[in-house]
Protein backbone atom coordinates (compact mmCIF):
# COMPACT_ATOMS: atom_id res chain seq x y z
CA UNK A 1 0.00 0.00 0.00
CA UNK A 2 1.23 3.36 -0.95
CA UNK A 3 -1.57 5.61 0.25
CA UNK A 4 -0.73 4.91 4.20
CA UNK A 5 1.35 6.65 6.33
CA UNK A 6 2.50 5.85 10.40
CA UNK A 7 1.60 7.94 13.03
CA UNK A 8 1.61 7.86 16.59
CA UNK A 9 1.71 4.15 16.25
CA UNK A 10 -1.81 4.43 14.13
CA UNK A 11 -1.74 4.09 10.42
CA UNK A 12 -3.43 6.90 8.89
CA UNK A 13 -4.60 6.57 5.57
CA UNK A 14 -4.60 8.84 2.58
CA UNK A 15 -7.75 9.36 1.25
CA UNK A 16 -6.48 12.10 -1.54
CA UNK A 17 -7.59 9.34 -4.31
CA UNK A 18 -11.03 9.50 -3.17
CA UNK A 19 -13.28 12.47 -4.09
CA UNK A 20 -16.48 11.65 -4.62
CA UNK A 21 -19.38 10.88 -1.47
CA UNK A 22 -20.70 7.97 -3.28
CA UNK A 23 -17.31 6.38 -3.20
CA UNK A 24 -16.41 7.30 0.48
CA UNK A 25 -19.65 6.47 1.27
CA UNK A 26 -18.93 2.52 0.36
CA UNK A 27 -15.44 2.68 2.13
CA UNK A 28 -16.68 3.91 5.21
CA UNK A 29 -19.24 1.57 5.32
CA UNK A 30 -16.56 -1.25 4.62
CA UNK A 31 -14.58 0.03 7.32
CA UNK A 32 -18.00 0.07 9.74
CA UNK A 33 -18.27 -3.09 9.37
CA UNK A 34 -14.50 -4.23 10.16
CA UNK A 35 -14.35 -5.51 7.08
CA UNK A 36 -10.36 -3.88 6.37
CA UNK A 37 -9.24 -5.71 3.92
CA UNK A 38 -12.05 -5.29 1.04
CA UNK A 39 -11.91 -1.39 2.01
CA UNK A 40 -7.87 -1.58 1.29
CA UNK A 41 -8.64 -3.29 -1.51
CA UNK A 42 -11.29 -0.91 -2.55
CA UNK A 43 -8.72 2.00 -1.94
CA UNK A 44 -6.15 0.65 -3.99
CA UNK A 45 -8.82 0.88 -6.90
CA UNK A 46 -8.73 4.42 -6.56
CA UNK A 47 -5.26 4.94 -8.31
CA UNK A 48 -4.09 6.70 -12.38
CA UNK A 49 -7.35 7.49 -14.72
CA UNK A 50 -10.58 6.43 -12.40
CA UNK A 51 -9.08 8.52 -9.67
CA UNK A 52 -8.20 11.77 -12.09
CA UNK A 53 -11.44 11.90 -13.57
CA UNK A 54 -13.27 12.13 -9.89
CA UNK A 55 -14.26 15.25 -8.92
CA UNK A 56 -12.27 16.88 -6.04
CA UNK A 57 -13.51 18.00 -2.69
CA UNK A 58 -10.63 19.41 -0.25
CA UNK A 59 -12.78 19.05 2.80
CA UNK A 60 -13.15 15.54 2.94
CA UNK A 61 -9.31 14.29 4.05
CA UNK A 62 -9.70 15.72 7.33
CA UNK A 63 -13.22 13.83 8.08
CA UNK A 64 -11.11 10.51 6.30
CA UNK A 65 -8.07 10.97 8.58
CA UNK A 66 -10.56 10.87 11.31
CA UNK A 67 -12.73 8.16 10.60
CA UNK A 68 -10.18 6.06 9.18
CA UNK A 69 -7.25 5.31 11.91
CA UNK A 70 -6.54 1.95 12.29
CA UNK A 71 -4.62 -0.12 14.63
CA UNK A 72 -1.29 -0.86 13.12
CA UNK A 73 -1.00 -4.30 14.09
CA UNK A 74 -4.08 -5.34 12.84
CA UNK A 75 -3.40 -3.74 10.06
CA UNK A 76 -0.79 -5.93 9.41
CA UNK A 77 -1.53 -8.74 10.17
CA UNK A 78 -4.95 -8.52 8.05
CA UNK A 79 -3.12 -7.54 4.90
CA UNK A 80 -0.09 -9.81 5.67
CA UNK A 81 -2.08 -12.58 5.91
CA UNK A 82 -3.81 -12.19 2.80
CA UNK A 83 0.01 -12.32 0.94
CA UNK A 84 0.87 -15.24 3.09
CA UNK A 85 1.34 -18.56 0.74
CA UNK A 86 1.73 -20.84 3.57
CA UNK A 87 -1.49 -20.44 4.62
CA UNK A 88 -4.80 -21.94 3.08
CA UNK A 89 -7.10 -18.90 2.27
CA UNK A 90 -10.96 -18.54 2.82
CA UNK A 91 -13.71 -16.43 1.40
CA UNK A 92 -13.50 -12.87 3.40
CA UNK A 93 -16.99 -11.99 2.76
CA UNK A 94 -20.54 -14.20 2.20
CA UNK A 95 -22.11 -11.70 -0.52
CA UNK A 96 -19.16 -12.39 -3.09
CA UNK A 97 -19.32 -15.51 -5.33
CA UNK A 98 -15.44 -17.16 -5.09
CA UNK A 99 -13.73 -20.19 -6.39
CA UNK A 100 -10.60 -21.87 -6.02
CA UNK A 101 -8.31 -22.88 -8.59
CA UNK A 102 -5.39 -25.49 -7.84
CA UNK A 103 -2.72 -25.32 -10.91
CA UNK A 104 -0.52 -28.45 -10.39
CA UNK A 105 3.00 -27.45 -12.26
CA UNK A 106 6.70 -27.73 -12.20
CA UNK A 107 9.08 -24.95 -12.40
CA UNK A 108 12.87 -24.24 -13.21
CA UNK A 109 15.35 -23.86 -9.85
CA UNK A 110 14.90 -20.20 -8.46
CA UNK A 111 17.08 -20.94 -5.36
CA UNK A 112 20.62 -20.38 -4.88
CA UNK A 113 23.33 -21.57 -2.32
CA UNK A 114 25.25 -19.62 -0.28
CA UNK A 115 28.33 -20.16 -2.54
CA UNK A 116 26.10 -19.53 -5.31
CA UNK A 117 25.22 -22.72 -7.04
CA UNK A 118 21.97 -23.47 -7.79
CA UNK A 119 20.09 -25.10 -4.58
CA UNK A 120 18.02 -28.39 -6.11
CA UNK A 121 16.46 -28.92 -2.86
CA UNK A 122 12.21 -28.58 -3.27
CA UNK A 123 11.97 -26.67 0.03
CA UNK A 124 14.30 -23.96 -0.81
CA UNK A 125 12.71 -23.82 -4.32
CA UNK A 126 9.61 -23.32 -2.73
CA UNK A 127 10.71 -21.02 -0.19
CA UNK A 128 11.73 -18.34 -2.76
CA UNK A 129 8.72 -19.00 -5.20
CA UNK A 130 6.41 -18.22 -1.77
CA UNK A 131 8.81 -15.00 -1.69
CA UNK A 132 8.15 -14.28 -5.06
CA UNK A 133 4.39 -14.12 -4.08
CA UNK A 134 4.46 -11.91 -1.64
CA UNK A 135 6.74 -9.39 -3.38
CA UNK A 136 4.43 -9.47 -6.46
CA UNK A 137 1.28 -8.82 -4.25
CA UNK A 138 -0.74 -11.95 -5.21
CA UNK A 139 -3.46 -12.07 -2.57
CA UNK A 140 -4.84 -15.49 -1.59
CA UNK A 141 -2.38 -17.89 -2.79
CA UNK A 142 -0.88 -21.03 -1.64
CA UNK A 143 2.36 -22.83 -2.32
CA UNK A 144 2.74 -26.52 -1.69
CA UNK A 145 3.91 -29.62 -2.56
CA UNK A 146 2.19 -32.44 -4.59
CA UNK A 147 4.10 -35.46 -4.34
CA UNK A 148 1.76 -37.10 -7.79
CA UNK A 149 3.44 -34.57 -9.71
CA UNK A 150 6.39 -35.92 -11.87
CA UNK A 151 8.89 -33.00 -12.76
CA UNK A 152 11.79 -32.78 -15.38
CA UNK A 153 15.09 -32.72 -14.46
CA UNK A 154 15.92 -29.10 -13.43
CA UNK A 155 12.68 -28.48 -12.27
CA UNK A 156 10.93 -28.53 -8.80
CA UNK A 157 7.42 -29.54 -8.34
CA UNK A 158 4.71 -27.45 -6.74
CA UNK A 159 0.86 -26.82 -6.46
CA UNK A 160 -0.69 -23.24 -6.49
CA UNK A 161 -3.94 -22.66 -4.91
CA UNK A 162 -5.66 -19.36 -5.83
CA UNK A 163 -8.51 -17.96 -3.90
CA UNK A 164 -10.37 -15.71 -5.90
CA UNK A 165 -13.34 -13.74 -7.14
CA UNK A 166 -15.82 -13.91 -10.11
CA UNK A 167 -16.40 -10.26 -9.91
CA UNK A 168 -12.40 -9.36 -9.76
CA UNK A 169 -9.90 -12.15 -11.06
CA UNK A 170 -6.75 -9.51 -10.96
CA UNK A 171 -5.08 -12.08 -8.45
CA UNK A 172 -5.88 -14.79 -10.59
CA UNK A 173 -3.81 -12.91 -13.72
CA UNK A 174 -1.22 -11.97 -11.61
CA UNK A 175 -0.34 -15.58 -10.50
CA UNK A 176 -0.53 -16.60 -14.28
CA UNK A 177 1.79 -14.38 -15.38
CA UNK A 178 4.19 -15.04 -12.71
CA UNK A 179 4.19 -18.00 -13.35
CA UNK A 180 4.59 -18.36 -17.26
CA UNK A 181 7.60 -15.75 -16.60
CA UNK A 182 9.13 -18.07 -14.15
CA UNK A 183 8.87 -20.63 -16.84
CA UNK A 184 6.40 -23.30 -15.33
CA UNK A 185 5.54 -26.82 -17.33
CA UNK A 186 2.97 -28.93 -16.98
CA UNK A 187 2.66 -32.66 -17.69
CA UNK A 188 -0.17 -35.42 -18.06
CA UNK A 189 0.93 -36.48 -14.41
CA UNK A 190 -0.42 -32.72 -13.70
CA UNK A 191 -4.34 -31.63 -13.37
CA UNK A 192 -6.19 -28.58 -12.87
CA UNK A 193 -8.68 -28.31 -10.45
CA UNK A 194 -11.47 -26.10 -9.46
CA UNK A 195 -13.79 -25.71 -6.02
CA UNK A 196 -16.61 -23.70 -6.82
CA UNK A 197 -18.23 -21.83 -3.95
CA UNK A 198 -21.35 -23.36 -2.19
CA UNK A 199 -20.97 -21.51 1.53
CA UNK A 200 -24.79 -20.65 1.21
CA UNK A 201 -26.28 -24.00 -0.35
CA UNK A 202 -27.35 -27.33 2.13
CA UNK A 203 -26.35 -30.72 2.05
CA UNK A 204 -29.37 -31.50 -0.48
CA UNK A 205 -29.10 -28.46 -2.98
CA UNK A 206 -25.13 -30.01 -3.65
CA UNK A 207 -26.69 -33.13 -4.05
CA UNK A 208 -29.00 -31.34 -6.81
CA UNK A 209 -25.85 -30.13 -8.34
CA UNK A 210 -24.23 -32.95 -8.43
CA UNK A 211 -27.20 -34.17 -10.87
CA UNK A 212 -26.44 -31.40 -12.95
CA UNK A 213 -22.87 -32.26 -13.60
CA UNK A 214 -23.84 -36.07 -14.31
CA UNK A 215 -26.07 -34.84 -17.18
CA UNK A 216 -23.26 -32.65 -18.20
CA UNK A 217 -20.29 -34.97 -17.86
CA UNK A 218 -20.35 -36.01 -21.41
CA UNK A 219 -19.82 -32.02 -22.66
CA UNK A 220 -16.75 -31.66 -20.05
CA UNK A 221 -15.17 -35.11 -20.83
CA UNK A 222 -14.72 -33.98 -24.65
CA UNK A 223 -12.58 -31.25 -23.69
CA UNK A 224 -10.33 -32.37 -21.86
CA UNK A 225 -7.44 -34.67 -23.27
CA UNK A 226 -7.58 -38.43 -23.25
CA UNK A 227 -5.40 -39.16 -20.20
CA UNK A 228 -7.81 -36.84 -18.03
CA UNK A 229 -11.17 -39.29 -19.21
CA UNK A 230 -9.20 -42.47 -17.82
CA UNK A 231 -7.54 -41.67 -14.67
CA UNK A 232 -7.03 -42.53 -11.44
CA UNK A 233 -7.74 -39.26 -9.87
CA UNK A 234 -9.98 -37.62 -11.75
CA UNK A 235 -12.63 -40.93 -12.88
CA UNK A 236 -15.02 -40.23 -14.74
CA UNK A 237 -18.10 -39.94 -12.47
CA UNK A 238 -19.54 -37.57 -9.70
CA UNK A 239 -18.54 -38.62 -6.00
CA UNK A 240 -20.94 -39.65 -3.17
CA UNK A 241 -21.27 -36.66 -0.41
CA UNK A 242 -18.34 -38.40 1.61
CA UNK A 243 -15.68 -41.29 0.38
CA UNK A 244 -13.41 -41.73 -2.05
CA UNK A 245 -12.71 -37.64 -3.49
CA UNK A 246 -10.66 -39.20 -7.05
CA UNK A 247 -13.77 -38.52 -9.01
CA UNK A 248 -13.87 -36.18 -12.10
CA UNK A 249 -17.21 -34.36 -9.72
CA UNK A 250 -16.12 -34.28 -6.36
CA UNK A 251 -18.75 -33.51 -3.90
CA UNK A 252 -16.67 -34.83 -0.63
CA UNK A 253 -15.55 -31.54 -0.84
CA UNK A 254 -18.69 -30.15 0.64
CA UNK A 255 -17.85 -30.94 3.97
CA UNK A 256 -14.26 -30.03 4.51
CA UNK A 257 -14.21 -26.71 2.19
CA UNK A 258 -17.89 -26.08 1.67
CA UNK A 259 -17.23 -26.38 -2.13
CA UNK A 260 -17.69 -28.40 -5.10
CA UNK A 261 -14.43 -29.33 -6.49
CA UNK A 262 -14.12 -30.34 -10.16
CA UNK A 263 -11.18 -32.28 -10.81
CA UNK A 264 -11.07 -33.36 -14.25
CA UNK A 265 -9.21 -30.24 -16.45
CA UNK A 266 -5.88 -30.57 -17.46
CA UNK A 267 -3.05 -28.47 -15.63
CA UNK A 268 -2.63 -25.23 -17.17
CA UNK A 269 -1.27 -21.62 -16.34
CA UNK A 270 -3.36 -19.52 -19.17
CA UNK A 271 -5.38 -17.49 -17.11
CA UNK A 272 -7.75 -17.34 -20.09
CA UNK A 273 -8.67 -20.78 -19.89
CA UNK A 274 -8.90 -21.31 -16.75
CA UNK A 275 -11.34 -18.63 -16.46
CA UNK A 276 -13.42 -19.91 -19.38
CA UNK A 277 -13.42 -23.43 -17.73
CA UNK A 278 -14.19 -22.11 -14.41
CA UNK A 279 -17.17 -19.66 -16.19
CA UNK A 280 -18.89 -22.95 -17.66
CA UNK A 281 -18.51 -24.80 -14.83
CA UNK A 282 -20.41 -22.03 -12.53
CA UNK A 283 -23.04 -21.76 -15.50
CA UNK A 284 -23.91 -25.67 -14.82
CA UNK A 285 -23.79 -24.95 -10.99
CA UNK A 286 -26.55 -22.21 -11.25
CA UNK A 287 -28.72 -24.55 -13.80
CA UNK A 288 -31.31 -27.07 -13.75
CA UNK A 289 -30.33 -29.22 -16.32
CA UNK A 290 -32.92 -32.08 -17.08
CA UNK A 291 -31.57 -34.64 -19.46
CA UNK A 292 -28.27 -35.64 -19.83
CA UNK A 293 -26.12 -33.81 -22.46
CA UNK A 294 -24.01 -35.52 -25.31
CA UNK A 295 -23.00 -31.98 -27.00
CA UNK A 296 -22.74 -28.71 -26.48
CA UNK A 297 -25.71 -27.87 -28.66
CA UNK A 298 -27.91 -29.78 -25.83
CA UNK A 299 -26.20 -28.47 -23.03
CA UNK A 300 -27.11 -24.83 -23.88
CA UNK A 301 -30.61 -25.84 -24.10
CA UNK A 302 -30.58 -25.08 -19.94
CA UNK A 303 -27.08 -22.72 -19.17
CA UNK A 304 -26.63 -19.71 -20.42
CA UNK A 305 -22.99 -19.13 -21.75
CA UNK A 306 -22.21 -16.03 -23.79
CA UNK A 307 -20.89 -16.00 -27.64
CA UNK A 308 -17.03 -16.15 -26.91
CA UNK A 309 -17.40 -18.72 -24.26
CA UNK A 310 -19.65 -21.32 -26.05
CA UNK A 311 -17.24 -20.91 -29.50
CA UNK A 312 -13.86 -22.22 -26.87
CA UNK A 313 -16.30 -25.26 -25.72
CA UNK A 314 -16.81 -26.45 -29.37
CA UNK A 315 -13.33 -25.68 -30.16
CA UNK A 316 -11.94 -27.46 -27.55
CA UNK A 317 -13.92 -30.06 -28.02
CA UNK A 318 -13.05 -30.16 -31.55
CA UNK A 319 -9.75 -30.67 -30.98
CA UNK A 320 -9.62 -33.64 -28.58
CA UNK A 321 -11.83 -35.29 -30.98
CA UNK A 322 -9.77 -35.58 -33.78
CA UNK A 323 -10.40 -32.56 -35.90
CA UNK A 324 -7.17 -30.25 -36.80
CA UNK A 325 -8.77 -26.97 -37.84
CA UNK A 326 -8.52 -25.75 -34.64
CA UNK A 327 -8.09 -21.81 -33.40
CA UNK A 328 -4.93 -21.44 -31.89
CA UNK A 329 -6.62 -19.62 -29.14
CA UNK A 330 -8.40 -23.02 -27.84
CA UNK A 331 -4.87 -24.89 -28.00
CA UNK A 332 -3.12 -25.42 -24.40
CA UNK A 333 -0.09 -22.83 -24.78
CA UNK A 334 1.69 -26.01 -22.21
CA UNK A 335 2.27 -28.34 -24.83
CA UNK A 336 -0.50 -30.89 -23.39
CA UNK A 337 -2.21 -30.95 -26.55
CA UNK A 338 0.36 -33.40 -28.05
CA UNK A 339 1.43 -35.68 -24.92
CA UNK A 340 -1.77 -35.60 -23.35
CA UNK A 341 -3.89 -36.05 -25.59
Amino acid sequence: MKNFKIENNKIVIDMSAIKSKKHLYNFNMMVGKNKLNDALSYLDSFNGVRARNLSFNSNKNSLCRDVLNVNKDKYFKIYNSMLDANKQHNPISFDTQYFGVEIECFIPYIATCTNGDIDDSTHSNQRELKKLFSQNKIKFATVKSDGSIRETEGHFPVEITILTKFNDTSNLQKACELLNNLGAKVNKSCGLHVHLDSRNLSESQVLEIGKNFKKALPVLLKMVPKSRRDNSYCRASVSKMSGQRYHAVNLTAFSKYKTIEIRLHSSTTDFNKIMNWANLLNAIKKSTIKKTCQNINDLTDYIKIDENLLEYVAQRTALFNGESDISISAKDLDNTDSNAA
